[in-house]
């Protein structure tokens, strides 16, 4: 199955070819080496990084991506920021951590380990926890005061 690369502007292509050029650089590869990873020709991969075609709209490119050694979640992340579809991070990158700070309040994490270590993840954990709840039960509080009976 390949990826559809048409040539046509978008957003933030220019910034897109330029973040994948360096991220190609950083892991060492070749454009023939990093295409054969992510089932496109090296012209392909030439083409994206001189922002000559529209960045991949299809989560499988970046699932591949994704699944390279050296590949981080934030490199994907900055991608899919400069051009991909935003919609596809969440099903190409898993989360390191799911906090709950309350009940219906779900905040996935996707730092990695280079940029968090687990302990500094705890610590992170608790903080926004504990901020999330401060900011529920100031809004709490307002709608109390005002009469409001639902937020």
């Amino acid at each position: 199955m390949g990826i559809d690369i048409e040539s046509t502007q978008s957003r933030g292509q220019e910034q897109f070819g330029n973040q994948f050029r360096a991220l190609r650089r950083r892991l060492g590869l070749r454009q023939g080496e990093l295409g054969a990873n992510l089932d496109l020709s090296a012209r392909d991969i030439s083409r994206l990084e001189r922002n000559l075609t529209e960045p991949p709209r299809e989560p499988e490119f970046y699932s591949r991506l994704i699944s390279l050694e050296g590949v981080r979640a934030s490199d994907v992340g900055r991608l899919l920021h400069e051009g991909g579809p935003l919609w596809a991070f969440e099903q190409v990158v898993p989360a390191r951590a799911i906090l709950t700070p309350l009940p219906g309040v779900i905040i996935p994490l996707y730092f990695d380990h280079e940029e968090m270590s687990d302990d500094e993840l705890e610590v992170f954990k608790s903080e926004m926890t504990s901020l999330v709840r401060n900011m529920y039960g100031a809004r709490m509080e307002r709608a109390e005061q005002s009469g409001v009976t639902t937020i």
